[in-house]
Parts: structure tokens; C-alpha cells; sequence
């Protein structure tokens, strides 16, 4: 998430990544703690710079905190957001839990005063199938992208039902974190890719017609291991060791 301070073009910036950065002033890290599944995802923990220092613990907060941390408008100008296993969308938890999580971060930032300076970046990074029948095309000289996956941008600031046609990828979020707090590019990759200015119209007012998000039902407990769900095939047993 990000949002903005006294400009309108400064929009603080929160990246949900389910299935997931720059250490900046002000950046915040929500994410699965040691004894929790989902932990993997916290891509701090792999660089030795800020894991064996004082940074991590500056800027890794536990990812069940957020949603205090949005009801109290603690959010920094950057939350780089990586959800616990159990609500990331994969097998076997239930897929409804990860989404009535997005929608309580979502609404709850649409109720407190940041609402109005920022902008949400929610993305995934696998899509759930095998298969596309577009070519991924090259990033670099080196790299191929992968299949594609979706990327829906929330703000008051965004054009409604805009539906953007350019090349995006991982690192797009990055570019314009960048572009909006005027630092440098961390990479070549990440100077040559969309940085999402089109999907925003500053020449206007903040939209003031958001609409706070309806919550689906849900079968089972987000936190106890699914054993059994009334949809799966009767051959279909899930494995905890395997998670």
C-alpha cells in the first residue's frame, strides 16, 4: 500500500502479494512469523544485510497485526504485504478465507482518513492453472516472464473500470514506488517496466464513490487444517506435513 503525503501524485503504497522490496524509510513489511506456515514468503529472511541486522526488526511486522495497524492508521508510507499460508489462496484452505481477508484490509482502509492517499496493489504470484495461450514475452536479455497473472490497483485516485493494456510484471510496483517518492531505479528491469501511471487520474478530485466490500461465506476454520470439505471429490485427502 502506499500513501501520499502533501502531494496528490504522492500516493503511499501498499502491495498485497498473495503467494510473495528496497528497505526505505518508512517501509513496513507485514508478514508470517517463524512458527507460522506462509513464513517462506517473508523474502527478508534471505538477505543476510537485513536479516542478521537491526533492519529486519525495524521494518518486519507480524502480518496479524495489520489489520490493527490499519484500524489505528499506523501504515508508513510503504506496506509490503505477504499473507500467512492459510490465507494465500492455495490448497487445500479454503480460497474464501484469503478473500475475506483482502476485503477487511481493503475496507479497512477505505474507513480511515489514508483512504484518500492511497493506493492498493493486489496481485498474485501464480494464477492456478497450466496453461496460456499468450507467449510470455522476454523482461531482459536473460529472462522469459511467466504465464500471465492478474494485478487490480484499489485507490480513490484510480480510473473506474479502467482496464490496462500495458506490459506489467513484479516488478512494476517497484517502478512506481520509485517514481513516486523520486528515488533511484534499483535495477535496469525495473527502469524499463510499467509503472502504472495510466491506470490514475490526478487531474481530478479523489473519487468519492468507493463502496465498502461484501464478505463471502465460508466452510471450515481459517487456522485448523481442513480435513474435510462438502465440494472436494471423495478421493481427495489432504496431507499437514505436506504444507
Amino acid at each position: 500500500m502506499a500513501t501520499t503525503s502533501s502531494s496528490a501524485r504522492r500516493l503511499p503504497a501498499l502491495v498485497l502479494g498473495l503467494a510473495a522490496a528496497l528497505v526505505l524509510s518508512g517501509q513496513r513489511v507485514p508478514a508470517a512469523e517463524p512458527h507460522q506456515p506462509g513464513y517462506i514468503w517473508s523474502a527478508y529472511t534471505a538477505i543476510e544485510s537485513v536479516f542478521h541486522t537491526e533492519l529486519f526488526h525495524q521494518h518486519i511486522r507480524p502480518v496479524d497485526n495489520l489489520l490493527a495497524d490499519i484500524k489505528a492508521e499506523r501504515l508508513p508510507p510503504v506496506t509490503w504485504v505477504t499473507p500467512r499460508f492459510e490465507l494465500s489462496d492455495h490448497p487445500p484452505w479454503n480460497s474464501r478465507y484469503s478473500m475475506n481477508w483482502v476485503t477487511d484490509i481493503v475496507n479497512g482502509i477505505m474507513k480511515t482518513s489514508m483512504w484518500e492517499h492511497t493506493a492498493i496493489f493486489l496481485t498474485w504470484d501464480e494464477w492456478g492453472g497450466f496453461y496460456d495461450h499468450v507467449e510470455p514475452p522476454m523482461a531482459d536479455r536473460y529472462t522469459r516472464l511467466g504465464f500471465r497473472v492478474p494485478m487490480l490497483v484499489l485507490s480513490p485516485w484510480a480510473k473506474k473500470g479502467y482496464i490496462d493494456h500495458e506490459l506489467g510484471e513484479f516488478t512494476s510496483p517497484l517502478r512506481f514506488i520509485s517514481d513516486n517518492w523520486g528515488l533511484d531505479y534499483l535495477t535496469p528491469r525495473i527502469a524499463d517496466t510499467h509503472n502504472y501511471e495510466s491506470v490514475f487520474d490526478f487531474t481530478r478530485k479523489p473519487r468519492t464513490d468507493s463502496k465498502l466490500l461484501p464478505k463471502v461465506n465460508a466452510a471450515g476454520k481459517p487456522f485448523v487444517f481442513p480435513e474435510d470439505y462438502r465440494e472436494w471429490p471423495e478421493d481427495i485427502v489432504p496431507v499437514e506435513d505436506a504444507v
